[in-house]
């Protein structure tokens, strides 16, 4: 087990720092303060060549703007928020509107454009990184203040854990995420049309045309949405179908089935990686790279559409 460090970059005459992670099986994460992103994860292919299978771009400064969320802690809230507006405890919140009329992945500066303080974790077992920042009350006028811990996880059975705690003392809106993109083909050598992918679940949530969801919970038996058994992405993102139009392909929650199953199965035959998430939490967002911004990657590449 092993964990490094380097500055690579400056926000405002802080650095920015590159950890990285390291197990016995020579899986390597590395992980930045700026936004807590995700730049690598490292795994070996069926020819034990080992290669990242996340996007990341190429100049450390595309990260200080990152349109594509690539790889960095969403908060105080992922996703869309309508109209940009809440009610809490009878108090109207209005919040930056970055996405069309609705606020996306927390708002004008988001935790994707923070520092965040980092504690290095090691053991026998496992190594990892503690991050943790405070976000003060009305913070992209959210109320509360919201001290928020992520752990980043690493043992030696291959198991990447992130683990998010948050505390605020008044009643607020949050919702953590990671937005990794995962390639399995490593380097981004293919786009993921042909990644084999499984979702656990029966229903996903239908989506208006902004991409809010309508509140009504759709059966995917029968449509493009169907991935209760292993099928290629590319397999049915092309067909006529509403809420892939609204998508310009996958952009929707799933709902996942009560049950000890693993959540989602991701798998490239021709490198023979493969990706089981679990979680403890209720719906899962797949998301097929539908609007990519155009940024050069670190594997000297544009991004592109179902790249990741």
């Amino acid at each position: 087990m092993n964990v490094s460090k380097k500055e690579v970059g400056k926000l405002n005459d802080s650095p920015i720092m590159a950890y990285s992670i390291t197990n016995d099986n020579n899986i390597t994460v590395e992980v930045l303060n700026l936004g807590g992103v995700i730049t690598k994860i490292l795994t070996p292919d069926k020819d034990k060549k080992y290669e990242n299978i996340v996007l990341a771009y190429n100049n450390i400064d595309d990260y200080l703007e990152n349109p594509s969320y690539l790889g960095c802690l969403v908060g105080r809230t992922s996703g869309r928020i309508g109209d940009g507006e809440v009610n809490i405890e009878g108090v109207k919140y209005k919040f930056y509107k970055n996405s069309g009329e609705n606020t996306l992945h927390g708002g004008e500066k988001g935790f994707n454009t923070k520092l965040w303080d980092v504690e290095i974790i090691k053991t026998d077992s496992r190594v990892g990184l503690e991050l943790s920042y405070l976000s003060e009350d009305g913070e992209e006028n959210f109320p509360g203040n919201l001290r928020v811990t992520v752990l980043y996880i690493l043992n030696n059975e291959n198991e990447f854990t992130i683990e998010y705690k948050a505390l605020s003392d008044k009643k607020t809106l949050t919702n953590l995420t990671n937005h990794s993109y995962f390639n399995l083909s490593g380097e981004g050598k293919r786009d993921i049309l042909e990644h084999s992918l499984k979702i656990n679940a029966n229903s996903f949530c239908e989506l208006d045309e902004y991409l809010i969801p309508t509140g009504k919970k759709l059966k995917v038996k029968g449509t493009p949405f169907d991935f209760t058994e292993p099928k290629t992405v590319g397999n049915d993102i092309n067909k006529e179908d509403e809420q892939l139009k609204y998508g310009n392909g996958y952009d929707h929650p799933w709902i996942l089935n009560e049950d000890d199953e693993v959540a989602v199965t991701f798998y490239d035959s021709k490198s023979t990686r493969a990706m089981d998430i679990k979680t403890n939490q209720k719906v899962v967002v797949f998301y097929s790279m539908n609007m990519p911004d155009g940024s050069i990657l670190s594997d000297g590449e544009k991004s592109k559409s179902r790249y990741a």
